[in-house]
């Protein structure tokens, strides 16, 4: 008999366990069907708002439209004589600065290179300040 005790409330102990995490992994089904249910409501919304905002950007787009509101705000459209455009000038990327060959100096020298170039750096910048 005092094997028994100690087995059942064991039994007892594990089928509650077992118990709670069935229902435990139930309730996380629900709230995660209401969170996907509540954000297919939301992309629903948002994609009718877009489908609006699409007709309205389309409607204003429109060749009658535009002269529409030219006409009631009175302005005109007038082509731009010779001296009103705008050329735009291809721009160049700016050269590369050459970098002297490592390769014919002594090995002293390339040891102590990097404060040559500090130099040549520091150089550089007080000739180009204006």
């Amino acid at each position: 008999m005092t094997l028994r005790l100690p087995r059942t409330v064991f039994s007892v102990i594990i089928i509650t366990m077992i118990s709670l995490s069935y229902v435990y992994q139930q309730v996380e089904v629900l709230r995660f069907s209401y969170m996907i249910e509540a954000k297919e409501q939301s992309i629903s919304k948002l994609l009718d708002h877009q489908d609006h905002l699409v007709y309205n950007i389309g409607i204003k787009k429109a060749p009658s439209y535009i002269c529409h509101t030219l006409i009631k705000g009175g302005r005109d459209l007038i082509m731009p004589e010779g001296k009103q455009y705008v050329y735009m000038v291809e721009s160049r990327p700016a050269p590369m600065p050459r970098k002297r060959d490592l390769k014919k100096r002594p090995k002293v020298v390339r040891l102590f290179s990097f404060i040559t170039q500090l130099r040549e750096a520091e150089a550089e910048e007080g000739e180009q300040t204006y």
